[in-house]
This record gives structure tokens, C-alpha cells and sequence, in this order.
């Protein structure tokens, strides 16, 4: 017969009880507690991943328009370097981007100062080499170059090309300043710490951040990319070859069509402070075509 025993206070029972039952207890108090860390941890790798996303770059937005809202400088910069990664991305990638050491556009040039249609071959070697040969549809044409240093123009005539000259002045000024809104994006965009975020700006009816270059080595340039795409509409640059005052040149870019799975703009409009300079209607693209370096020097005639 089993001996009956005095009740139990509370105390002395939750005593037994935990005696009993608490090893049960501190697993399963473990358990909870490592499921809180697990979700700790998905929680912070689910935020860290949602940074990533393009409304990350929303955040520059939201402290560049809000004068009264707290400064997070850390945020701003990793918004702006999610934005020229995505960049980047969009011209075809950092690999991509570097291995394009030469480039050949062909396609038709038209100028607002004449009516004739050209016909429009573009050479492009790194660092900011360039050279154009441009034929008329009645006939003759020029051929200009930029070896970097020196600034050249040869005219055609029925087959013939005259001895070329050197240019000088607003033309020499004009072409070497060409050559840096020719010069990939990565140049630039592979120098975060020289680029800025200075806002919102649309380019043909296209919300567009706007992106600013100041860095040692190359002259001030601003860039406007897509905040769906992420492709470049718009390159700006400024420089004197017309008395004392700076000329803005500016680039639009549209007319993007797909070639081996990256958009290339095939439509470039030039403009001086505004008013529209010349439009290239860009029919065929040549990747690392090998144009030797002499190709850009002045011609032996």
C-alpha cells in the first residue's frame, strides 16, 4: 500500500518538477533561443539582400530631398555604388568593359549646318585615341583624327586626298574633348571614390540618376543612368574653345538595340550648350576590331 504523503507547497512543487523535467526544459529553452538567432540571422541576411535591390538607390533620394532627415552617409554611398555596379552590369559588364580596348561605329552622320547625310566610320582605341572618316552621299569627304596629343583633318577629293593639316584652336579643343565623352564607362564608374550622386534629372522623359566624375586624372564629366535599366542616356562635359567661356557638349543616347545580349544606343544626338550639333544614326558595331595605334596618327601623304 502506498504510503500517502503531506501536500506540497508552490515552491516545493515546481522544485520537484523542474528537478524532474529540467533537462527537458533547458533543450527545449535552447531550442527557442536558437530558433530566435536563426531568425536573427535570415531576418539581417533578408535585409542585407533587399539593399541590394535597385529601390536601395532610393535611399540617396530620401536624404538628398529631405534637408531635415538624419544623415546616413554609409547608406548614401552604398546606394551610389549599387547604382554604378548596376551600371556597369548594363554596359555589358567590368570584364566586358575592360577587354574593349578598340571599337569601330559605321553608320550615317547628320548636321544641322548642312543637309548633306554622311557616311560615318568611327575608330576608337584606349585610352581616348579616335578617328572619323566621314564620305559624302555627292561625293569627296575628310578623314579626322586625334592621336591624343595632336588633332588632324585631310579632305577628299574624286578619289584624292589632300596633304592633311594640323587643327588648332576650337576645332583641335572640340575633337579632344570628343574623346573623353568617347571613353568607356568604366573608366569612370571603376573610381567610385571619385564619383557623386547629385540627384534626379529626366533625359527625354526618362527619370535618370545623375552621377558626377571629379577625379584627378580626368576632366569633370556627369552621367545620367536609367533608374529602370541602369543604361547611360546622357554623358556631359565642358571645356574653353570658344573665348573665354566654357561650352557644355553634351551626348543623348537612344535607339538602344540588343547585341549579344547588352543594349548598345544606336542613336547618338550632340549638342552644344543645348542646341543640337550633329545626329548619328549608328547602323553596325565592331568589338576589339585591332586598329593598330599608328592608325590614328597624322597620315603620310
Amino acid at each position: 500500500m502506498m504510503k500517502k504523503t503531506a501536500p506540497k507547497s508552490k515552491a516545493e512543487w515546481w522544485t520537484a518538477h523542474y528537478t524532474a523535467y529540467g533537462l527537458i526544459y533547458q533543450i527545449l529553452f535552447s531550442l527557442g533561443a536558437l530558433a530566435l538567432v536563426l531568425f536573427g540571422i535570415v531576418w539581417y541576411l533578408a535585409d542585407r539582400q533587399a539593399s541590394k535591390r535597385p529601390e536601395v538607390a532610393a535611399v540617396v533620394i530620401d536624404y538628398s530631398e529631405d534637408p531635415s532627415a538624419q544623415l546616413e552617409p554609409w547608406r548614401d554611398r552604398q546606394a551610389l555604388n549599387y547604382i554604378l555596379r548596376a551600371a556597369l552590369q548594363a554596359q555589358g559588364g567590368q570584364v566586358f568593359l575592360e577587354r574593349l580596348n578598340t571599337l569601330k561605329k559605321i553608320g550615317t552622320l547628320e548636321q544641322t549646318d548642312s543637309d548633306d547625310v554622311l557616311e560615318m566610320h568611327f575608330s576608337f582605341r584606349r585610352p581616348n585615341l579616335l578617328r572619323y572618316r566621314l564620305t559624302s552621299e555627292h561625293g569627296g569627304g575628310i578623314r579626322i583624327g586625334f592621336n591624343g596629343r595632336t588633332a588632324w583633318i585631310q579632305e577628299e577629293r574624286s578619289g584624292f586626298f589632300a596633304e592633311p593639316r594640323v587643327l588648332s584652336g576650337a576645332d583641335e579643343a572640340t575633337l579632344a574633348l570628343t574623346s573623353e565623352i568617347a571613353l568607356p564607362v568604366d573608366v569612370f564608374f571603376g573610381q567610385p571614390q571619385h564619383m557623386d550622386y547629385m540627384g534626379e534629372e529626366e533625359v527625354e522623359g526618362i527619370p535618370c540618376y545623375v552621377l558626377r566624375f571629379r577625379g584627378p586624372l580626368r576632366p569633370e564629366q556627369l552621367f545620367y543612368v536609367d533608374k529602370e535599366n541602369y543604361l547611360v542616356r546622357k554623358r556631359v562635359r565642358s571645356g574653353r574653345f570658344r573665348g573665354d567661356s566654357p561650352t557644355v557638349v553634351s551626348v543623348i543616347f537612344s535607339d538602344f538595340r540588343e547585341i549579344e545580349n547588352i543594349f548598345h544606343p544606336h542613336l547618338e544626338e550632340v549638342y552644344f550648350d543645348g542646341e543640337l550639333r550633329s545626329r548619328a544614326q549608328i547602323e553596325q558595331f565592331i568589338f576589339n576590331p585591332g586598329i593598330i595605334e599608328s592608325y590614328f596618327e597624322i597620315p603620310v601623304h
